[in-house]
């Protein structure tokens, strides 16, 4: 799964970048919280797998001392990975 989970982006801003694609669907909000930041990434990106979004935007982190929390909005792209199998199946 890593392989697929790293194909999922990640950014900070609302929507995503010129030439990256436009959202098609918001599929909803995610969040993981682990001791480490890259595992709490790890585990966000996990879940976005599971759910089969390209992307996740408006990605934040809060650090409470002993644990870190990552959220954002994961979203399908209109020309992401996974788009074409998305539409053969609706």
């Amino acid at each position: 799964m890593a392989a697929e989970t790293d194909e999922i982006m990640i950014v900070t801003t609302d929507e995503v970048a010129t030439g990256m694609g436009e959202v098609d669907e918001v599929v909803g909000l995610l969040f993981a919280t682990n001791s480490l930041p890259t595992q709490a990434i790890a585990k966000l990106r996990e879940k976005a797998a599971e759910i089969a979004a390209d992307a996740i935007v408006g990605f934040r982190m809060t650090d409470a001392g002993d644990s870190v929390t990552v959220y954002g909005t994961a979203v399908y792209m209109c020309q992401g990975p996974k788009a074409s199998s998305r539409r053969s199946s609706r």
